[in-house]
Order: C-alpha cells, then sequence, then structure tokens
C-alpha cells in the first residue's frame, strides 16, 4: 500500500485481513509518493513506488517467498530510483 504527501509518505506492507501494518518504509520528503506495484524479477519480487511532479519511481526490493506460502513477515529495502518521462 502507497500513502503520499510531502514529507508523510510511506510504503507498507499490510495485511488485509485485520489491516494490521507489517513494515512501513518512510520515503524521504522530498517525494510526493503515489500508487505502485509489485513484479517478479530474476526469482525475487520488486515493488514500484511512483511519486507526482518529481518524475521520479522508486524501487525496492520485496524479500518474501508467494510460491511456498512463507508466513514470514515480507522485507522491503529501498535499492534506487528512475526517471519517469
Amino acid at each position: 500500500e502507497s500513502s503520499g504527501l510531502y514529507g508523510r509518505s510511506n510504503l507498507r506492507i499490510v495485511d488485509i485481513s485485520s489491516g494490521q501494518v507489517l513494515q512501513q518504509v518512510n520515503v524521504d520528503g522530498q517525494y510526493f509518493a503515489e500508487g505502485c506495484t509489485y513484479f517478479p524479477y530474476q526469482n525475487k519480487y520488486k515493488v514500484v513506488q511512483l511519486t507526482w511532479k518529481s518524475g521520479t519511481g522508486l524501487v525496492y526490493d520485496l524479500d518474501y517467498d508467494f510460491q511456498n506460502g512463507n508466513t514470514n513477515v515480507p522485507a522491503l529495502s529501498l535499492v534506487g530510483t528512475f526517471p519517469i518521462q
């Protein structure tokens, strides 16, 4: 789940049945974050979070094994940015 305002944007992993936030990564205050999506990449998953006005995408590693019923809390870590045109 992605939430945005300048200085208050974040990316969260939320348990959909309870609404409990399992992990939250705060976004640098220069960005107003928008939506996000995840996708498989080289046997792992990446999350891309878009920003408003700054023309920047944020890329996170998502450490979680969806295939094998992993019950551990997923872990997010920012690994880079890219320009959006």
